[in-house]
């Protein structure tokens, strides 16, 4: 296999031969009054509103430039690092971060108004998502000319260079696992309205670069918003994925995302194209009849590989004329968990035979990793944790769900995978019945009754959307896990205190609550930690609402002090910030308690994820010291496109 540059054509030129809209090409300020009024917009749910919009703040402002990564004509996209000393908050002056995010650079001047368009329909889009297999948009920076969309970095590279790099392509079994990870997040898509419009290899990143790495769809500004029954008119996408009812002038429905699955997952498998490649074949008869008719062959390259009929009827499911005939996305997930990667395993022998090129040790690495992530179950210490979170206090829950919201997720794989484990309807979301056959499985001693389990959920589900997201998951067991940090403290208090006064003030609350908005509660929620009694919470409070006025007790509550690392200098920057300095001493003698009296236990090794330069590191948040700069050239989750309709980037 190879890579190669191709032509790209856009879906007006290409596919529909309409007069280009000479309006389009001038720019609209009032487009970026629009992206300013949606963060604004009061009727936002709260984690819609936990996106945060910096008006006016230009990104070198708050972050520092690592390296460029990628460069197109409309922009740029970068790695960069919060330049936490210059933040408008003073609970975090001094601190330097290590973590690295994924900044997209949008220069408006440049970009017609459709384009301009399609950013901020990504941001509105990825604003309501919470899914471990989509990327997850952090904040947004925008000055009159430039908007920055600040994501997390994915190190790993696409779907299509993992899949260039070994000469024999992908083996069956880590097909069916890419396959898994997709169909996750599309049904996650599909049960939110949301249709992606757009996969193809470019658009799914791996987080980092192990076997048994966790794929992200990115890249939603061609996506759409549906309701059912209704279909969508205009056409977009990219050739070699591209359904062929988009060729109609009869609409489609988001069946066309499972067209797509389906021709990954034919080229994946056999290394070879099912249809169309470049823009050119529009114009071959034969060719675009066959799109049109869903005529395809396993050919060649499928008997090489020796694919197995499971992985046939997959692709088969996927590829039908008629939509309503193709498998949703949550059968064709059905079918890779109940059929196909049942089938694999049982033929790991034969697999294992037949594979070449060193494709036998990635299956029986990747077999593992499946296997152990199956396995995921909760313990009573996690539940322990959920019932304490769930009577909580409804300022403290929102402290921990923008802590779990903000948080660097590569060091919770664990739980990411005991979430998935609990999400066995494959809705994205853990439903209440999924939650009772939990607690069920557990065969813990302790009964509870469907009483019991109901307060819990109604305590987990912060935003009462009969759901709880995987941040609301995250969120409940936070302390329990001992994932609470100085670092993540601060970020935590800077994004409550979005106006960087110092302080989180009732207004703060109003706005990050959206339309779950209610005076009497907010007063609640500042009383709860509103100690000084002045109607506001400053950083000291905050950190007493978190460790309590005793903090040797409060360690004990969040876990291991380890993750803490306050020395004296920090107590030191935190007297500076308005901390009393006789709190800032409790909270240096009971860390180093702690510490003392966890040295002599046994070492217990936890999963962190993969130790790579996307990893969290748990630093002493308020020191100055420079990290070595150790970060290879990564993509990011978007690529500069310059049009809707893309030609195949790879040729085998």
């Amino acid at each position: 296999m190879g890579a190669c540059g191709s032509k790209k054509a856009t879906t007006k030129a290409v596919l529909q031969q309409k007069t280009p809209d000479p309006d389009d090409d001038k720019s609209d300020d009032g487009m970026m009054d629009g992206l300013a009024n949606s963060f604004h917009d009061p009727s936002r749910s709260s984690r819609e509103k936990m996106v945060w919009h910096r008006e006016g703040i230009h990104l070198e402002e708050l972050y520092e430039t690592v390296k460029l990564i990628g460069q197109g004509s409309m922009g740029e996209v970068l790695s960069v690092r919060k330049k936490n000393k210059n933040l408008p908050n003073a609970a975090t002056a001094g601190m330097r971060s290590e973590r690295l995010y994924a900044a997209k650079t949008i220069n408006t001047t440049r970009f017609k108004k459709s384009e301009i368009k399609e950013f901020i329909n990504e941001i509105d889009i990825l604003r309501d998502l919470d899914h471990p297999n989509i990327i997850h948009l952090f904040e947004i920076c925008s000055t009159k000319r430039k908007i920055w969309i600040i994501t997390e970095l994915c190190t790993g590279g696409d779907l299509g260079e993992r899949a260039r790099s070994t000469p024999t392509g992908m083996t069956e079994y880590e097909v069916a696992d890419v396959m898994e990870q997709i169909l996750r997040a599309l049904a996650y898509l599909h049960s939110r309205g949301v249709c992606h419009r757009d996969l193809k290899f470019e658009n799914i990143m791996y987080v980092d670069g192990s076997c048994g790495s966790a794929l992200k769809l990115i890249d939603f500004g061609l996506s759409n918003k549906f309701k059912r029954g209704e279909k969508m008119e205009e056409v977009c996408g990219t050739l070699y994925t591209l359904a062929p009812e988009m060729l109609s002038t009869e609409g489609y429905t988001e069946q066309a995302d499972l067209w797509s699955v389906g021709c990954l997952a034919f080229i994946l498998q056999s290394n070879q194209y099912p249809f169309l490649q470049e823009a050119h074949e529009l114009e071959d008869k034969k060719k675009r009849a066959a799109l049109e008719n869903a005529q395809y062959e396993f050919g060649l390259g499928w008997r090489q590989k020796n694919i197995s009929e499971m992985g046939k009827n997959f692709v088969r499911n996927c590829l039908k004329k008629d939509p309503n005939e193709r498998c949703t996305a949550v059968k064709a997930l059905e079918y890779v968990q109940r059929e196909w990667l049942p089938y694999l395993d049982q033929m790991e022998e034969q697999l294992e035979s037949i594979a070449s090129n060193g494709n036998n040790g990635r299956n029986k690495e990747l077999r593992t990793q499946v296997s152990a992530r199956s396995k995921q179950r909760m313990e009573s210490k996690m539940l322990e944790g959920m019932h304490k979170y769930a009577v909580s206090g409804e300022f403290k829950k929102r402290v921990l769900v923008t802590m779990a919201y903000t948080m660097d997720k590569t060091s919770v794989r664990e739980l990411r995978e005991i979430f998935l484990s609990l999400d066995t309807n494959n809705s994205g979301t853990i439903t209440l019945g999924e939650l009772k056959e939990a607690l069920t499985q557990m065969n813990s001693d302790k009964h509870m009754d469907d009483a019991t389990i109901e307060k819990l959920f109604k305590g987990i589900d912060i935003d009462k959307s009969g759901n709880i997201h995987y941040a609301e998951f995250i969120a409940a067991v936070i302390e329990s896990q001992g994932l609470i940090t100085m670092e993540r403290l601060a970020d935590t208090f800077d994004r409550l205190d979005s106006e960087g006064k110092g302080y989180i003030s009732k207004d703060n609350l109003r706005q990050l609550l959206g339309k779950d908005y209610n005076a009497e509660l907010v007063d609640q929620m500042i009383e709860e930690a509103d100690f000084k009694k002045n109607g506001q919470v400053d950083y000291e409070e905050f950190l007493r609402l978190m460790f309590g006025h005793d903090p040797a007790a409060g360690f004990q509550n969040i876990g291991s002090s380890m993750n803490l690392n306050i020395d004296q200098g920090m107590v030191e920057q935190l007297a500076a910030v308005g901390v009393q300095k006789e709190f800032a001493e409790q909270l240096f003698a009971a860390a180093r308690a702690s510490e003392s009296a966890l040295s002599s236990l046994p070492e217990v090794k936890e999963s962190t994820g993969d130790k790579n330069e996307h990893s969290q590191i748990a630093s002493n948040p308020l020191t100055n010291a420079k990290a070595e700069d150790t970060h290879k050239d990564t993509r990011t989750e978007s690529s500069m496109a310059e049009s809707h309709v893309d030609s195949s980037p790879f040729i085998m």
